[in-house]
């Protein structure tokens, strides 16, 4: 028996906040909804990171439960924590009656990532969209590789599944204690639900304005991170220590940004994204001798003399897009 949804399609465009989203978006689009209305259920902050040789966090806030924003838009979900003997049954009844499937797992288990397959343990969602009983196989969207951000649809047997879901309970089930692994997604049909993009750009902008203080704090947050930059130049040790962690910390912070980007460029005049833009540059200007670092291990002390005016710019833009958000009118601008 074979059974699948041809229209599911991977989100490329961007990466956002972590791989739950990028298995979600996907289900979105399959049902016709924008996901505007996910992402601006969520303001974006930077936040001090517990380390002080590190960068700064991005954390973000949300106003109301995801199911409960999914429930608005006329996506209705559930989430259970399903023994694993009776895991392949669940999901087929799931699909034969119409839902598509987010399972945790633990990406060990998982045969298709040569990166990661019996080398070491990660926490991971897979979008499952259809099932081929006779060969034992799931339709799946799924990650390229750890160091990728790119999806693609793939096939994973059952047992790969199945081993990646026992693990990740077993695993991950303190550090991810409120996560019930197992989530379905179906439309609900009598949902009157009907998108008012100028709604959702008001709203959205007076989050931005209730946080406004958070905002301008960031611009302080980042700014106490300057000596931290000067660190990196000056003492090789620390670099290589948190190298990674510092890698790391560049990327959220990058994909965060060009989520906010997304959402402007979606809800606000296109002047709006101009600061956005400009921030995004400067961080990847930022991660540029990092990476050359990371990936060549000569370490040039010149490549990392221009950091601190990149970061102080960096904080410039910053203040100027807070700036921007206290006097953008959308009263009397149309959206």
């Amino acid at each position: 028996m074979l059974i699948k949804f041809h229209d599911i399609t991977p989100y490329k465009p961007f990466f956002y906040r972590s791989c739950y989203y990028n298995s979600l978006f996907p289900i979105l689009n399959h049902f016709n909804k924008d996901i505007i209305s996910v992402m601006t259920n969520d303001t974006i902050h930077y936040k001090e990171a517990e380390d002080s040789s590190l960068l700064p966090n991005i954390e973000y806030e949300s106003s109301h439960s995801l199911k409960t924003v999914l429930y608005n838009i006329g996506i209705e979900m559930d989430e259970l924590i399903e023994d694993e003997k009776n895991l392949t049954r669940a999901i087929h009844e799931k699909i034969e009656a119409g839902y598509l499937i987010i399972v945790w797992v633990d990406c060990y288990y998982l045969s298709i990532r040569a990166d990661t397959y019996h080398k070491f343990h990660n926490p991971h969602t897979i979008l499952i969209y259809g099932i081929d009983t006779e060969k034992q196989l799931y339709y799946a969207i799924e990650h390229r590789e750890i160091e990728s951000l790119k999806y693609e649809r793939k096939l994973i047997p059952f047992s790969d599944i199945i081993d990646g879901y026992k693990s990740f309970n077993e695993t991950y089930k303190t550090e991810f204690f409120n996560v019930k692994p197992f989530h379905f997604y179906k439309l609900n049909e009598e949902s009157s639900y009907h998108q008012n993009i100028n709604e959702i750009a008001l709203d959205y902008h007076n989050k931005l304005l209730k946080n406004i203080q958070t905002s301008e704090n960031k611009a302080a947050i980042i700014q106490s991170h300057l000596g931290t930059i000067n660190t990196y130049l000056k003492n090789q040790r620390v670099l290589d220590e948190k190298l990674d962690d510092i890698f790391t910390s560049m990327n959220d912070i990058i994909n965060a940004k060009k989520a906010e980007l997304y959402k402007s460029e979606y809800l606000f005049p296109n002047e709006m994204s101009t600061a956005l833009n400009d921030i995004i540059k400067l961080w990847v200007d930022l991660r540029i001798p990092f990476a050359r670092y990371k990936y060549s291990l000569q370490y040039k002390s010149d490549d990392f003399l221009i950091l601190s005016e990149i970061y102080k710019s960096i904080i410039d833009v910053e203040i100027a897009w807070s700036y921007a958000i206290k006097n953008l009118d959308l009263i009397s601008t149309k959206i």
